[in-house]
């Protein structure tokens, strides 16, 4: 098939106009991903944040179940010297 020369140049402007519609939509992409970037960043450092807390947390509930642990001991054994000097 014999294309004429305005065909030709319809085909063309057809294809730039196609061409220049893609173009933007990465433009438009790539000022998203800017600025979406800052708010991943952000993100993933109050995740580490969190991460760190929790941790403190965590280390603080071992540390207050040993104590609890260890006043419970402590109190078996007062009560046990307790019955001994009853019982004396």
């Amino acid at each position: 098939m014999v294309l004429s020369t305005e065909d030709v140049n319809n085909e063309l402007l057809l294809q730039r106009e196609q061409l220049n519609a893609t173009i933007q939509s990465f433009e438009e992409i790539i000022k998203a991903v800017e600025s979406i970037s800052p708010k991943i960043k952000e993100t993933k450092e109050s995740s580490v944040k969190i991460q760190k807390e929790k941790d403190i947390i965590l280390e603080e509930l071992d540390q207050t179940g040993a104590i609890a642990e260890d006043v419970a001991h402590q109190q078996r054994e007062f009560r046990h010297q307790q019955r001994k000097c009853l019982l004396q």
